[in-house]
């Protein structure tokens, strides 16, 4: 009897070993994954990346605006891959109070930061050509989709560091960006003038042009991070994922989405331009998390492949202008002796 009590405390002392054991080699494997942010996640390139990262075993925040459509998106993640580390928070590119929290909550949550994915952008209402303005009064798609991601990749740059030596930074821009590839529907060339950066001069605004100098700024800047990160771990890229029609850039151009969707659905995946969700959400994961880019940064990315950006976007005068005209705009002081890793 006392041998069959010792063999039933000993089976449970065993029992009890093997689910610590269990627990400590589970929080291990947690420990070891890499942590992934993605901004604007769910919907669009953004989700299908988050889908995709989250399936590489990526531990993967989506950062967006809108929590039900977030929390929705990490469900639909979760019934496609169950074991998979995927979680929300709220973050609103254009506000910097919004920033700055997002940066608090993800501080408190102890992750390190791997990768982030700059993705997220607002195109405003093409039919109504007058600006609209963050919440900290900067034109809308200036002020999210260019000083929204600068602000939070400088708040993040520690992060990213310390999580080196392959940690990297992906900005989506687009061949927009570039003189010689441009819309159907505006024959306006994007350009940064700094006398006008947000296009508020009288007359000057054009919803269009707002939102090809924002991923002009976007080029520029990605270019510039890169080098101010030289040694450092961190590497920087930009990624056309090319025209993709079925996404909610155009959100707030209901006639052009309707047009686009309803009506050029199926003669725009004709179009060599076009690209589906999924196939621009593929070239976004390539250079987050290629092996073979490991330690290449200040490219540019399309179709898996580096090419030239415009002739202005690799300017590396504006490019430094830029840097600290964002800098001033977005009120943080980075001392140049923190960027600077080279040896």
């Amino acid at each position: 009897m006392a041998t069959s009590r010792m063999q039933s405390k000993s089976k449970q002392g065993t029992a009890l070993l093997m689910k610590e054991r269990a627990t400590t080699l589970e929080e291990v494997a947690l420990d070891s994954l890499k942590v992934c942010i993605i901004t604007g996640a769910n919907c669009g390139i953004g989700f299908e990346t988050a889908l995709r990262m989250t399936a590489l075993d990526y531990d993967v925040i989506l950062a967006c605006r809108d929590a039900h459509r977030g929390n929705a998106a990490v469900a639909r993640i979760r019934q496609q891959i169950p074991e998979g580390e995927v979680t929300f928070m709220q973050l609103d590119l254009a506000s910097v109070k919004s920033i700055h929290s997002f940066v608090e909550n993800f501080h408190k949550t102890g992750k390190k930061l791997n990768v982030l994915i700059n993705n997220a952008a607002v195109v405003c209402n093409i039919r109504d050509q007058s600006a609209t303005f963050t919440e900290d009064g900067f034109e809308m798609t200036f002020g999210t989709n260019h000083l929204g991601h600068f602000l939070l990749t400088m708040l993040l740059l520690d992060d990213l560091k310390k999580s080196g030596p392959d940690s990297r930074v992906v900005v989506v821009s687009s061949d927009l960006h570039n003189p010689s590839r441009r819309s159907l529907t505006n024959q306006k060339a994007a350009h940064i003038d700094f006398e006008n950066l947000q296009l508020l001069a009288p007359g000057t605004f054009d919803s269009m042009l707002a939102y090809k100098n924002s991923k002009l700024a976007n080029v520029l800047f990605s270019y510039e991070l890169d080098r101010q990160l030289h040694g450092s771990g961190v590497t920087c890229n930009s990624v056309s994922p090319g025209f993709i029609p079925e996404t909610r850039l155009n959100r707030n151009n209901k006639f052009i989405r309707c047009l686009l969707i309803c009506c050029f659905r199926g003669f725009c995946r004709c179009l060599p331009i076009t690209r589906s969700t999924t196939k621009g959400a593929e070239g976004l994961v390539f250079v987050a998390s290629d092996r073979s880019l490991h330690g290449v940064g200040g490219k540019y990315f399309r179709d898996f492949a580096e090419c030239n950006s415009s002739p202005e976007s690799m300017d590396r005068d504006v490019a430094d202008k830029l840097w600290k005209t964002s800098l001033d705009l977005v009120q943080i002081d980075i001392p140049e002796r923190e960027l600077d890793n080279s040896n």
